[in-house]
């Protein structure tokens, strides 16, 4: 029973030492197997040798005694973590009469105490259910149990802490009460994780695996007061304890030093001292390594230099080192900077392929470390999976994302939210589910379009809904085809849930154990087991071993948490909200630790952690301020002060943050000190963001130490020259990077000599077309070329038979037309009310009271208010229900929403009652089409060489007034928004529609009168007989529906509301500038008409304000619009689908296309420029449509 230090400096041969000793000592016992002459029960008679190093460093240390050529296996020699150590003597000894809660089991219930408890908190109620609140309290439950603290012990101290910082006593208040009801919890049914520490303490005295063994420690900088009991018992029992510690004979020849370098081994040293002496154990001569000779670990001077410089510098004592170059020993310490994250990665991943290609090293000879593994974890897959780097992250993998657990997380969300939308179909998409990935898109689609929620998922009764917004028995239809597919789809998506959801059903009989095996049936009747032992064969046969280990992971650690849930919740009711929360808790804990897959690769850790000692490069990463040495703040339950004050109080914590921060200078050391031959250390400039980074106080150590080490920059981009440009020849960028460097000769650049022969290596037969494909990219503009008539023609149809909204949205950007009409794309309809539909509701219903006021007994203007809101009321009455599925009665929402437009529809039947007390102008026809069936004929646009064009469409009103034997005609267009009709995007294009159907209707105004869909303009005296007049055109003009904002001083009465009202509600667009007709539609008006957008001036003439053309100007800009229909139909019809959307001041056509992420327009990509508009004055657009009149254009 003894005690012996093994001392010395990083890379002074500790490791080794041991393994020569364990191997000298196999071989002097005869316990290894050397032959035939060592029989098994000699073998087991010879007392054990352990050897204990941290959980993965074992594999290491047994790989490395075996590669002795002397050792062919052994039976007493075990290699061991403290975990493993642990169980082995209780699985020998006994004792364990309870399971051991699981981390994830141990989640779930801290996280139930939590919700359990949550009113009887003091300062944690608010926190409970923050994300990261429970991984904190179990974080403060282990170091509690680590350091022997009770649930007593802390209700004692805030007893005590009234008169210290703010809320520490509330602090240790709440703290008692959730460890004390987690203790009660487990108490006489599970262990906790971290007990096996203290039962082993106990039982190991009794172990025959540690009695009269020779114990070996190594790879600590520090254990917890559990640990220490575990160490003493140790010592009590066996024979020998070796006990190896990383510093140097100066630290022990002074007293312990928080600011010392090697302060937290001295403290290990010390605190085991302190054991020996209380228990009486022996110490002996402590072995000190690593004085009188090189530290065998350095194969280049640089290294074994920067070890004894950072390792003095503490000491007060260090100095600059001369160069030590030497050009037969490669290798030593690389400093690097690099543009970004990315540039950086890159960088380490073409570093590696140049070392095992040139310099003969292998992958496992190679590390990347880093102080924080998570910022780059993500980043380093993608490099190295693209350069064939093969690697293994050691970190544990989450499983909480994996599709297994986003199953059940939606199958409970499902139940808990009645099928809303998003969990129904996070559910589907797991692929877990036996349903193709085709049907499930057609089914989200259907249900996006109809709005399906709630248990129509599940009922018997067939799915029969309509796409249709406003609909009837011809539109839906057309749909029940659809319908019965679809429901079939339904029906199979759902069918094991549908027995899932049954079983949850009677609430009040619920228990844990009853959802688990509901949950459980579900995983089996979905075949889930069977598909991720497919996924695992398939990752297997791509070579991805990592996801393979994951897939078949994840079963077990599901039945885990589903026995875990019915330990924790009992047999008591259970309902499915308290499960499903549980169960959350469980899988966002769900944790694999994967083990390396194969031999041969390179080890990407964190510097804390992983541990490779026979690492000839290392790469370490991300050496930037704050991040290395890592910026210690305050975590976990208790600031530093409370740590302080607690700690005086006699509590023992973890050290502060201060202390770790001091500690930081280790792992920096231990850093420095990984490789044998090359250290790289490299920092970022500038974050994933672009914010630009600072490098660590270390690389300025590093070049004081070091003047001649010069920082080597590298970007994502070679820098042009030879010979550094070969760095960046990589197979798996190759190809990018040199059409990069190619593309500089449209600059005029050279791309530099490396490039050049990479493009000669591209073009050798075995390459060129793979090098075609890439390097077509050089040429690449965005620019599309003409379809063509004869294309044009297939896509479009011939005659071309289109609509003026379409020939608009032409002039706004020509993709625009050919990728919504020619194509055919559109986005997916969605059950929502947007302005769309809301104007579809608008016209519909102003077409049937329109129709409903013609067919009134009584005249229109005779009537009275309260007679036409009650026309308009029974018009939405019949039409809220026909909307599609009832929309407006699916939600309160929607009942607000549809109140709300029905009072904007009864405002607009007022303006219009106000319109024809005022005037003699009469619907003539509502909602006429052209071009279509049941309505006028099409509208024929010429174009020379292309013959005729057909425009069809759909006029909202048609309005007439006689006078004499002339008929005056007023186009009206409905719009849910304040519009003016615009004379410079007329000239443009932009606006042609409300012209047009003006021309339309002059043109077919025979057809109007005469056919089935005339309304009763009023009394027949007034209407005459329309087929024996002259046609003339009254004006085109905007009638907004909306619900303006009214600005006002104070309160108004209704009369004066609805008149200020009315000033927003009056027309917009082009009258006829005749004194006459306006009067025959506002005969009441002086000054500016409220209804009307004209000024009437006292002298009865027409003010300049008003919004109206002489006849002839009117007819001059009607021929103008046909002209400009045949100049868009002839571009059509050439098949033009420029990428080109106009821009007008700051007003473009992408900002509300829905086309952008399909044509990619990019003014910095050459060929993408916009469609500028000029702004001219008006005067100006006349002078330029009468030169076009009169044949200039």
């Amino acid at each position: 029973m003894g005690l012996r230090f093994i001392i010395g400096p990083a890379g002074s041969g500790k490791t080794q030492y041991i393994i020569d000793s364990v191997i000298e000592g196999l071989l002097r016992d005869g316990s290894a197997s050397q032959g035939p002459e060592a029989g098994p029960f000699d073998i087991l008679s010879k007392p054990p040798v352990l050897i204990i190093v941290p959980d993965q460093a074992t594999f290491q240390m047994e790989k490395a005694i075996l590669e002795d050529g002397r050792i062919r296996g052994f039976m007493n020699l075990h290699v061991l973590g403290f975990r493993r150590l642990c169980l082995k003597v209780l699985d020998e000894v006994g004792g364990v009469t309870r399971p051991f809660i699981t981390p994830v089991g141990r989640s779930m219930a801290v996280q139930s105490i939590l919700w359990e408890h949550r009113d009887d908190l003091k300062v944690y109620a608010p926190l409970v259910d923050y994300p990261g609140f429970r991984d904190e309290v179990i974080r403060a439950f282990s170091e509690f149990s680590a350091y022997d603290i009770s649930p007593e012990d802390l209700k004692t101290l805030s007893m005590g802490q009234a008169s210290h910082p703010p809320f520490l006593s509330q602090k240790l208040q709440d703290l008692e009460l959730i460890y004390r009801k987690y203790r009660e919890f487990l108490q006489d049914r599970l262990l906790d994780p971290d007990d096996y520490l203290i039962l082993a303490a106990q039982r190991i005295p009794r172990s025959s695996l540690v009695q009269d063994a020779t114990v070996w420690i190594d790879g600590f900088s520090g254990f917890t007061p559990r640990e220490y009991e575990v160490i003493e018992a140790i010592l009590r029992t066996a024979s020998q304890v070796n006990l190896a510690l990383c510093m140097d004979r100066e630290e022990i020849q002074h007293p312990p030093n928080e600011t010392s370098l090697f302060h937290p081994v001295r403290e290990v040293y010390e605190k085991t001292l302190d054991i020996c002496r209380s228990s009486g154990i022996s110490v002996e001569d402590a072995i000190i390594l690593g004085e009188d000779s090189p530290l065998p670990r350095f194969k280049h001077p640089e290294l074994a230099c920067l070890e004894s410089a950072f390792r003095s510098k503490h000491r007060g004592r260090w100095r600059a080192f001369e160069p030590l170059c030497d050009e037969t020993n490669p290798g030593g310490v690389c400093l690097v900077s690099a543009v970004n994250l990315q540039a950086e990665v890159e960088f380490v991943a073409r570093e590696i392929l140049r070392l095992v290609r040139e310099e003969g090293l292998r992958f496992r000879d190679i590390t990347v470390e880093l102080r924080n593994l998570e910022t780059y974890n993500h980043l380093i897959e993608m490099v190295f999976t693209r350069h064939g780097i093969p690697y293994f992250l050691d970190l544990k993998s989450s499983l909480a994302h994996h599709p297994l657990a986003e199953l059940i997380r939606s199958a409970f969300d499902i139940v808990l939210t009645d099928f809303s939308f998003d969990p129904v179909f996070r559910y589907l998409k797991t692929d877990l589910v036996p349903l193709d990935r085709e049907c499930v898109d057609e089914l989200e689609n259907y249900v996006l379009a109809c709005g399906i929620r709630g248990k129509q998922w599940i009922l018997d009764e067939p799915w029969a809904y309509t796409m249709e917004f406003i609909s009837d028995d011809e539109a839906s239809a057309g749909t029940r085809v659809d319908n019965r597919r679809v429901d079939g789809i339904r029906r199979q998506a759902m069918a094991a849930f549908s027995r899932f959801y049954q079983k949850l059903e009677d609430a009040t009989r619920l228990t844990a154990e009853g959802i688990s095996l509901a949950l459980f049936d579900l995983l089996v009747d979905l075949g889930v087991q069977e598909t991720l032992a497919r996924w695992q064969q398939d990752c297997e046969q791509r070579g991805d071993l990592i996801s393979a280990m994951e897939h078949a992971g994840v079963w077990d650690k599901v039945l885990e948490i589903l026995e875990q849930a019915v330990e924790i919740l009992g047999p008591l009711p259970c309902d499915i909200e308290t499960y499903a929360l549980i169960m959350n808790a469980g899988l966002e804990d769900m944790r694999l630790g994967a083990i390396p897959p194969s031999l041969d690769q390179v080890l990407v850790g964190s510097l804390d952690r992983t541990r490779q000692p026979e690492c000839q490069v290392t790469f370490l990463l991300g050496a930037s301020e704050g991040s290395f040495p890592m910026k210690h703040g305050e975590k976990g339950v208790f600031t530093d002060e409370e740590r302080e004050i607690l700690l005086k109080a006699g509590l023992n914590l973890e050290p502060s943050s201060r202390l770790k921060q001091l500690h930081e200078e280790y792992l920096v050391y231990i850093a420095f000190t990984r490789p044998r031959k090359a250290l790289y250390i490299s920092y970022p400039l500038g974050d994933n963001d672009g914010k630009a980074m600072f490098p660590s106080p270390v690389i300025s150590w590093i070049k004081a130490t070091m003047p001649y080490k010069q920082i080597r920059f590298v970007s994502t981009d070679p820098p042009g020259s030879y010979p550094e440009d070969l760095h960046y020849v990589a197979p798996a960028t190759v190809w990018g990077v040199t059409a990069r460097r190619l593309s500089l000769l449209r600059q005029g650049l050279q791309p530099g000599i490396v490039w050049e022969e990479v493009y000669r290596w591209m073009l050798e037969p075995s390459r060129v077309d793979k090098a075609r494909k890439i390097l077509g990219a050089l040429g690449f503009t965005n620019k599309l070329e003409h379809l063509g008539q004869a294309l044009s023609a297939k896509l479009y149809g011939q005659p071309l038979i289109t609509s003026v909204s379409r020939l608009e949205r032409f002039q706004r950007c020509p993709f625009s037309h050919f990728a919504a009409d020619g194509l055919g794309l559109k986005q997916r309809q969605v059950f929502r009310l947007d302005p769309l539909k809301t104007g579809s509701f608008f016209h519909e219903a102003m077409r049937e009271f329109v129709r409903e006021v013609s067919a009134h007994e009584e005249e229109v203007s005779h009537m009275e208010q309260q007679q036409i809101v009650e026309l308009m009321d029974q018009v939405i009455g019949r039409l809220v229900p026909r909307i599609q599925d009832r929309i407006f009665l699916s939600s309160s929402r929607y009942r607000y929403i549809s109140n709300s437009l029905g009072a904007l529809l009864r405002s607009s039947a007022r303006v219009f009652l106000e319109h024809a007390k005022r005037g003699d102008f009469r619907p003539l026809a509502v909602e006429v089409p052209f071009g279509l069936p049941g309505g006028v004929s099409a509208y024929p646009v010429d174009v020379p060489g292309h013959g005729q064009v057909l425009l069809r469409g759909r006029i909202d009103r048609v309005d007439v007034a006689r006078m004499g034997s002339r008929a005056y005609f007023r186009v009206v267009d409905y719009k849910s928004s304040k519009n003016k009709l615009d004379l410079l995007e007329v000239y443009y294009g932009l606006s042609l529609q409300l012209l047009v159907y003006l021309a339309v209707v002059l043109e077919k105004w025979n057809e109007l009168a005469t056919g089935a869909f005339a309304l009763t303009a009023g009394p027949a005296e007034r209407r005459g007989d329309l087929g024996r007049v002259t046609p003339y055109p009254a004006g085109a003009v905007y009638l907004p529906m909306h619900d303006p904002f009214i600005r006002s001083d104070g309160p108004l009465d209704g009369a004066k509301a609805w008149a200020e009202r009315k000033k927003n509600l009056k027309m917009a667009g082009l009258l006829l500038e005749d004194i006459d007709v306006l009067r025959l539609m506002d005969s009441a008006a002086s000054g500016y008409s409220d209804i009307l957008p004209v000024q009437f001036t006292k002298a009865g003439g027409i003010g300049a304000n008003s919004q109206t053309l002489a006849g002839s100007d009117l007819e001059l800009l009607l021929g103008y619009v046909e002209h400009k229909l045949s100049q868009i139909c002839a571009d059509i019809i050439a098949g033009k689908i420029d990428i080109r959307p106009y821009r007008r001041n700051r007003e473009t056509a992408c900002t509300h296309c829905e086309f952008s992420p399909v044509c990619t327009f990019d003014v910095l990509v050459e060929g993408n420029e916009y469609n500028t508009l000029s702004n001219l004055s008006k005067a100006q657009i006349w002078e330029e449509i009468r030169e076009i009149m009169r044949g200039g254009e």
